[in-house]
């Protein structure tokens, strides 16, 4: 067993399949607690307890499949908390501290280029990902 934490994750109906797959389980089993999202019928919004390595492999997976989708992940004891998105195409994540996304600071005090350009490229495929999903 390896480490494991909750992932909350939106993702269409018809991708849960493909995400039960990398699980080992049948679509009905995966989610403990699902939300209504306030929107399209076609989507689900869910908890799933224990994933293993904050599911990163399942995810890896729903985007080969061309799947959109997003969420957050908790903290794990060898990876920080994160939210991911993914627009079918590219699969971003972004370390959060509570509900904010973490630009590290460096030398100087001024903040590390790559988590600006990585926060504005998550931002980005994160509306692509919205976008995706209330088309259906």
């Amino acid at each position: 067993m390896g480490d494991r934490c909750t992932v909350s994750i939106t993702i269409r109906w018809v991708d849960v399949p493909t995400l039960a797959c990398g699980m080992g389980c049948e679509p009905d089993d995966v989610f403990n607690v699902t939300y209504a999202v306030g929107g399209p019928p076609h989507l689900v919004n869910g908890d799933i307890d224990g994933m293993d390595a904050a599911g990163a492999s399942e995810l890896r997976d729903l985007r080969d499949a061309g799947a959109s989708f997003y969420g957050r992940h908790g903290q794990g004891a060898e990876y920080p908390a994160e939210a991911f998105a993914c627009d079918g195409k590219s699969l971003v994540f972004v370390e959060l501290s509570d509900q904010d996304i973490v630009v590290r600071l460096g030398r100087g005090g001024k903040p590390l280029v790559r988590d600006i350009r990585n926060a504005r490229k998550y931002r980005e495929v994160l509306a692509a990902a919205k976008r995706n999903l209330k088309k259906g």
